[in-house]
Order: C-alpha cells, then sequence, then structure tokens
C-alpha cells in the first residue's frame, strides 16, 4: 500500500487504519518518498512514525541536486560522493526500520529541463546500474537486512531493462522494482509483460528475483483535486468508479498471476 499519496506524514497512519480493514498487516509493504532532505529523515516525529508502523516500509531516499529530474545527472567523483552519502546517511540514520529503499524514481524518464540541453535524456541503464553498484556495498555495510529495490523503471520499456541487466544490474538488487500504467490490461497484455520481465531477470540473476510495482497511481477523475493534478487527464484514469473498480481489478489479476506485490496510492 502507500496511503500517504506519496509522501510519509504522521496522519497517514488514519488511512493505514482503515486499509488493514481489508487487507492484512504481515507482509504488505509500504512504499512512500522521504522527506525532502536529511534533516527531515532525521526528525523526531518521523522517526517515530517510522519505528512503530507495522508495515515493511520501502523509502525512496532523498534526492541530491546532482541526481535528480531535471540535472544533468553527470557521473563525476564529487558527484558521486555526494549521492553516496546521501544514501548512506539516510540509511545510517533509518537503521533497522527500512525494509527497502529506491535509489531513483523512474530514471528512464529523466531528462534536463532547461538550458541548451533541455530534452536530453540523463539516466541511461547503464549509469543507474553503475551508481548502483557503487552504492549497494556501502548499504549493506550499514543495514545487511535492507533491501536493495530497482531500477524501478517502467514496464513495457524492455530495452531500458535488457541495458540494466546487461550493465550487471540484476546481480546487485534485491527486488525487481517497476511501474506499470496501462489503459487496458487485457488488450496490452500486462501479465505476459510482467511474466517476461521476470524471466529476463531470473535468467541474468540466476534465480527469481521478488518483484513489485510499487507505484499504481490510477483513479477517478471526479475528484476534489482535480485541478491540481494533471494526472486525472491520463488514459489510465476513469470518469466513473465502476470502470475504475473494473480497471484495477483487472490490473491486479494481471499482477498477481506473476505473483507480483502491487502498492496503490490511496
Amino acid at each position: 500500500s502507500n496511503p500517504f499519496a506519496g509522501h510519509y506524514e504522521p496522519y497517514g497512519e488514519q488511512n493505514l487504519a482503515i486499509f488493514d480493514r481489508y487487507f492484512p498487516v504481515d507482509g504488505n509493504i509500504n512504499r512512500f518518498f522521504s522527506p525532502a532532505d536529511l534533516t527531515a529523515v532525521r526528525d523526531p516525529i518521523f522517526q517515530q512514525e517510522l519505528a512503530r508502523s507495522p508495515y515493511r516500509n520501502v523509502m525512496r531516499v532523498p534526492y541530491t541536486a546532482f541526481f535528480a529530474p531535471g540535472a544533468s545527472c553527470e557521473v563525476t567523483p564529487q558527484n558521486e560522493a555526494a549521492l553516496l552519502a546521501q544514501v548512506t546517511e539516510t540509511v545510517r540514520a533509518c537503521r533497522g526500520k527500512l525494509y527497502g529503499i529506491e535509489i531513483f524514481n523512474e530514471p528512464h524518464l529523466w531528462r534536463i529541463t532547461s538550458g541548451p540541453d533541455a530534452g536530453k535524456r540523463t539516466m541511461d541503464a547503464g549509469k543507474v546500474a553503475y551508481l548502483l553498484q557503487k552504492i549497494a556495498p556501502a548499504v549493506k555495510a550499514i543495514d545487511p537486512d535492507i533491501q536493495i529495490f530497482g531500477p524501478v523503471g517502467g514496464l513495457g520499456y524492455d530495452k531500458y531493462f535488457e541495458e540494466f541487466i546487461a550493465a550487471g544490474g540484476a546481480q546487485v538488487i534485491d527486488a525487481l522494482d517497476f511501474h506499470s500504467y496501462n489503459t487496458d490490461p487485457d488488450a496490452e497484455d500486462t501479465a505476459g509483460q510482467i511474466r517476461r520481465l521476470k524471466a529476463m531477470f531470473a535468467g541474468a540473476a540466476g534465480k527469481d528475483i521478488p518483484a513489485y510495482n510499487t507505484e499504481v497511481y490510477y483513479g477517478v477523475r471526479n475528484t476534489p483535486v482535480i485541478n491540481s493534478d494533471d494526472e486525472t487527464e491520463r488514459s489510465y484514469f476513469r470518469d466513473d468508479e465502476l470502470p475504475h473498480a473494473a480497471l484495477m481489478t483487472s490490473m491486479l489479476i494481471h499482477h498477481a498471476v506473476n505473483r507480483v506485490g502491487v502498492c496503490n496510492y490511496m
């Protein structure tokens, strides 16, 4: 589940209580974006809520200025050191309280957003694999039990996943993490796409890797936030509750047949 709409907030526990009426706590994953920076990560309120959460929490760590959507994401010794420090300090602050971490979110979509290079892609799959290889040993040295989730790519971007695997990415992650936004899971054969993706990583890693779709931002257009959320205009949103429920049911079935966990926005 993701009851915090992408951000961990103390009042989110109210949503968890509602969610738990329908799904058991045991084994459920709560994936969320971290607070904005290390100061917020270390905040006593955040730490308290994280410690008493019953869920296996998976957190995307705070971005650095050097590796973030819109930045150039150049691999230099200085930028690598800043990223490593950000990740390790986050893990150190949350040691024993996190089930897993994501370093990046949908890096296959990252582009420079301003200047003469605007539109240029910044995070090719080889770069993501390289950075995870640099980061993983340091993370495991701090918290050996924490799971590295990745590469957090989009289902259907097979070439990106293949390049990630070719660069050694399958050997560095503990959990295959992807996002799937399908307008019609049946027509698009979402189950088949997931099956092929899992097989690709299992073949490269020599074992079956646990897989999770950690972001399912489907919804209904008739919502109070429609004027402030352009996501509602996407093709995978529906105008009414009944077609939305049908879409969600189809999506969940396509994941369930592949034993893939789903983290759903609420």
